[in-house]
């Protein structure tokens, strides 16, 4: 209850920067308006909401983001740190076609995992085969104090940029852009 409160308290204080408003780096605005907020239907949407009806309201939000990073990203490689349901890889495959989920990779284009008691171990290990083009996408960021604070001990590490805070999940860059921190809603 208490963690419902608080999202939909953090979606309204997120407002005025949703849909890219006041962000100055043209590569996050680009992120944020066209992968995060983009509210078209992409090609298989349909397809896929009908091979998963099952999923509730907030599961498909879920699903539909991870389509639009495979999408973004096309890595090769997307490196599974935390289960996955079968719709989530339905929706990631569905994203980018020559994606394959693993977990295990030396060198991954996309890094999942949550924010849980293994976070700093796995934060240190996707550090270790991080690339400039990886995208690591952080899990449940706003679940606890705990894993808030990893959050934030992940977006200061000096081998991270760009950080993007959606409430439920976290999504950081390890390129050589200038360290900045977003909150937006997706």
């Amino acid at each position: 209850m208490l963690y419902t409160i608080k999202r939909i308290a953090s979606r309204i204080c997120r407002i005025p920067r949703s849909r890219g408003f006041g962000v100055q780096s043209p590569s996050a605005y680009r992120f944020i308006r066209y992968v995060l907020n983009e509210r078209y239907p992409y090609y298989a949407y349909e397809e896929l909401c009908q091979r998963f009806p099952q999923l509730d309201e907030g599961q498909r939000r879920w699903c539909e983001l991870l389509f639009r990073l495979a999408n973004y990203a096309q890595a090769e490689v997307w490196w599974e740190l935390s289960p996955c349901s079968d719709a989530e890889k339905a929706y990631i495959t569905a994203g980018c076609h020559k994606t394959q989920l693993t977990t295990n990779c030396p060198h991954p284009g996309v890094i999942r995992m949550q924010a849980d008691g293994q976070a700093t171990e796995n934060f240190k290990l996707c550090v270790e085969r991080a690339s400039a083009t990886t995208l690591l996408v952080v899990g449940g960021i706003h679940r606890n104090r705990r894993a808030f604070r990893l959050w934030r001990k992940m977006t200061t590490d000096s081998r991270t940029s760009v950080s993007f805070d959606l409430f439920d999940c976290g999504i950081l860059f390890f390129d050589n852009r200038t360290k900045q921190h977003y909150k937006v809603n997706y």
